[in-house]
């Protein structure tokens, strides 16, 4: 008989729970709370994911450009420890991982491609099976003629990619600097400073074009009203002769992947 009653009495809380919302917030927040914690930890491991891919690219651009017109010379060995050597010189992130560095150089393309590959812990994402992220980069350097560029500046957009200002005298002997920015004001000589070069390339436009004395001319690409393309090449400035002997275009192209 008092099996029966405890029996029927278990059976009957048990149907009752499906009726009873007491306490039901705490269970939900308590289910919520996981993946919204997850999520949370998943976007700080990505920032710090991204920031050290960011700083492998840069380190990759810089090493292609870099050993590009001294890679025809080298066999894979010595190309790949250059290629090494260099990079770790440039990539300051010691919480990477594994990283490995690799270099090969095409004789038909002219071009020297750098790839790069690591892993960071994570901070957050191990709880859910994630405890490492990986990392790559890859750039690709391409020789577009027998230039001899020692200065190079790589922002495509910035006002004053590459800036001489205050009483600066910079001297490039023998070689020439190549600003890659479409800005107007890409390449900026302020003040009494001087610049002086084999050549100066830009792809947007010079402030300062008179403070500047070349050998082989000063060449800057750049939109002018009622043009159709996307620029229009014009002569700025040659010292030594009325115009330049060639294009002065780029020598090098870089390309991050």
């Amino acid at each position: 008989m008092k099996v029966t009653r405890f029996v029927t009495g278990v059976v009957s809380q048990f149907r009752g729970l499906k009726d009873d919302e007491s306490g039901n917030v705490a269970v939900i927040f308590a289910l919520a709370v996981l993946p919204v914690l997850g999520l949370v930890g998943a976007s700080v491991d990505y920032s710090h994911g991204n920031a050290v891919k960011a700083s492998m690219q840069a380190a990759a651009d810089a090493t292609a450009l870099n050993l590009l017109k001294s890679a025809a010379s080298l066999n894979d060995t010595q190309l790949n420890q250059a290629a090494t050597d260099s990079f770790n010189t440039q990539f300051q992130r010691p919480e990477t991982q594994g990283l490995q560095i690799s270099a090969q150089y095409s004789t038909e393309a002219r071009s020297l491609t750098v790839t790069s590959a690591g892993s960071i812990k994570t901070d957050f994402m191990g709880v859910m099976g994630f405890s490492t992220l990986k990392i790559g980069a890859r750039a690709v350097a391409v020789l577009k003629g027998e230039g001899t560029a020692c200065v190079l500046s790589l922002n495509k957009t910035a006002s004053g990619a590459a800036v001489a200002q205050g009483s600066t005298t910079v001297n490039l002997t023998g070689c020439s600097l190549y600003d890659n920015s479409a800005n107007a004001s890409a390449l900026t000589v302020g003040g009494s400073a001087k610049l002086t070069a084999l050549s100066v390339g830009v792809v947007g436009g010079i402030s300062g074009s008179a403070a500047i004395t070349t050998t082989a001319g000063v060449m800057a690409w750049e939109r002018v009203a009622g043009s159709t393309g996307s620029g229009v090449q014009r002569f700025l400035r040659a010292s030594g002769r009325s115009q330049p002997k060639r294009a002065m275009n780029p020598c090098f192209e870089s390309h991050g992947a």
